[in-house]
Order: structure tokens, then C-alpha cells, then sequence
């Protein structure tokens, strides 16, 4: 309960407090009647005013249950693209170590989206980025072993694995 809905409540349990007396101790010149009837329309205002309070407690709820779970989507739909873009990944690896050593653009593209987000892919990102900007990288000046592959391929399946265990989590 907010600053707001703690007033809020405080001031009708007054209100209803300051009716109940009037029932009871009605001013000189007031039938009985007469002060139930100004008591019953306190407490129909008070009813209003609680079912408001609720009404409302309710939507904020709901709110902040919809924007938490659209937050949620949103989260599982990016580990799901970039999941996909590692998998990608690994299949232009594999194509580039078939191929001795070229530097496929679409490897570097992948490489430059994912490594502001994720910088899992050190090596990779070396061989892809780092080897055509700087000319002392030790991937510009000679072709990656194959065991140098086997290593960027295990980045990114490590770079996966991170993945999968941030949706069990």
C-alpha cells in the first residue's frame, strides 16, 4: 500500500468513525432517523471510495504483471535470436576453416552484433574483426590452425551453453 492508499484508507476510517458518533449522539434538533440516513450516505461514500481503492490496487497490479511479463518475452526473444545467431556462427566457422582461413562477411557482421552484448567470443571476434583492423593481430598475418578453429567453435558453444542456462534460470 502506497503513501496515497494509506491516506486514503485513514481518511474513511475517520469519516466512517465521525458518521458512527452521529448515529449515536445526533445533534440537538436531529431525529435518530435522521442522522442514519446522513450515516448511511457516508457509508455508501466510503463503500465508493473502498471499491476505487481496490478497482485501482487491482489495474496497477495487473499492469505491472503485463509489463513484467511482456519484459520477460522480450528477454526470451533476444536469448532466442542471439542462440540462433551462435549457432550461425558456428556453421561459418566451420565454413571458413573449410576454406582456409577467408573471412566470411557475414561471420564479421554476426561477430560485430553480438559482441557489444556479449563478449563470450574473444577469439572469434580476434579472428573476425580484430585481423582486418589492426595488421599485427596474429590472425592477419597467418592462417588459424585447425585447432585454433576447434577453439573459436568452442567459445561459441560455450557462448550457447551460457544461453541455455540463462532460460532454465
Amino acid at each position: 500500500m502506497n503513501g496515497t492508499d494509506k491516506r486514503l484508507v485513514i481518511g474513511a476510517a475517520i469519516i466512517a468513525t465521525a458518521a458512527a458518533a452521529l448515529v449515536i449522539w445526533p445533534p440537538k434538533g436531529w431525529a435518530r432517523g435522521d442522522a442514519a440516513g446522513v450515516a448511511q450516505a457516508v457509508a455508501a461514500i466510503i463503500a465508493v471510495a473502498v471499491a476505487l481503492l481496490i478497482a485501482t490496487q487491482d489495474r496497477r497490479r495487473a499492469a505491472n504483471d503485463a509489463a513484467e511479463s511482456a519484459r520477460e518475452e522480450r528477454q526470451a526473444f533476444a536469448r532466442r535470436r542471439d542462440y540462433d545467431e551462435c549457432v550461425r556462427l558456428l556453421q561459418l566457422i566451420e565454413e571458413d576453416r573449410r576454406s582456409r582461413g577467408t573471412r566470411s562477411a557475414e561471420g564479421t557482421a554476426l561477430v560485430l552484433a553480438m559482441w557489444p552484448k556479449h563478449n563470450w567470443i574473444g577469439m572469434v571476434a580476434d579472428f573476425y574483426v580484430e585481423a582486418t583492423r589492426d595488421p599485427n593481430s596474429r590472425f592477419a598475418r597467418a592462417d588459424p590452425t585447425d585447432d585454433e578453429f576447434q577453439l573459436m567453435q568452442q567459445e561459441v558453444v560455450e557462448a550457447i551453453g551460457h544461453l541455455d542456462h540463462e532460460d532454465r534460470a
